[in-house]
């Protein structure tokens, strides 16, 4: 499960960064060429703007031409909360990693630390003189 989660946050993270999306507007007006640029390539009848307040299932539906239950549900599409989803939805799983991500910081700190002492340590040995104390 672990490994599920952050394999599809690493793939959120490429997406994102090689879909164009770093690739942020300066101005407002930057930002609505864009959408003026894809409303000029793309003939009317295969362009359909979607608004989440406005729009049902059924439009979507009748737009591509299928025909599914999900299309006969009345009303707009219900808001859903998609910060930590995974979190939430699965708390017992979340919970029980806890102590695995407290030994793995603290293991973590310790190494680091070891490291840097052993960089440092001829540095260390040129300024204050003798040997370094033992710890």
């Amino acid at each position: 499960m672990v490994w599920f989660r952050y394999n599809a946050v690493s793939r959120r993270w490429l997406t994102h960064m090689c879909g164009g999306l770093l690739n942020v507007p300066k101005a407002e007006s930057e930002y609505y060429e864009g959408f003026e640029a894809v409303r000029k390539a793309i003939p009317p009848e295969d362009l359909f703007e979607w608004d989440m307040k406005k729009h049902t299932m059924a439009d979507l539906c009748n737009f591509l031409g299928v025909d599914l239950p999900e299309c006969r549900k009345p009303g707009t599409l219900p808001k859903g909360i998609n910060v930590m989803y995974i979190e939430r939805e699965q708390w017992k799983i979340t919970l029980s990693i806890i102590p695995l991500y407290l030994f793995l910081h603290w293991a973590n700190w310790r190494i680091v630390g070891l490291a840097w002492r052993t960089l440092t340590w001829p540095v260390r040995r040129l300024l204050f003189g003798g040997k370094p104390k033992a710890e």
